[in-house]
């Protein structure tokens, strides 16, 4: 089953894919120990520095996000992968427990038919699809 993890303190085996564009700050690539970085199905850079800076709501990141997954031609491939590597650990760098591209990107990829280990750590909204 594919989970989710937060990469501070990460030590999860499996096929690890780091789903953030931007590189966690502090992490040595050596300590991530990343099988791939999937920096290619991230929010883009604009709708990053929007969000952050606070231009964007959650609700306006979310819809953004999820029309360019639906748009990407990287996502394909992505779930391919995930398919391929059904042991999948899905890292990300936020520490914020409400929206962030982990959770969207969860949400998504549940409603493509991916499954996810119960309890995984990014989202209360884990589910077995």
């Amino acid at each position: 089953m594919i989970k989710f993890e937060r990469i501070y303190g990460s030590e999860s085996k499996g096929y690890r894919v780091l789903i953030d564009g931007l590189w966690p700050r502090g992490v040595s690539k050596e300590k991530a120990a990343i099988d791939l970085w999937a920096k290619d199905i991230a929010p883009s850079e604009d709708l990053r520095q929007k969000y952050h800076d606070g231009d964007l709501d959650e609700m306006a990141f979310r819809a953004i996000y999820l029309t360019e997954l639906s748009s990407n031609p990287a996502t394909a491939e992505f779930l391919q992968t995930l398919k391929d590597h059904p042991d999948s650990i899905l890292l990300y760098a936020s520490r914020e427990n409400h929206e962030n591209n982990a959770k969207v990107l969860a949400n998504y990829l549940t409603r493509q038919g991916v499954a996810f280990e119960t309890g995984s750590s990014s989202t209360n909204e884990t589910t077995q699809a």
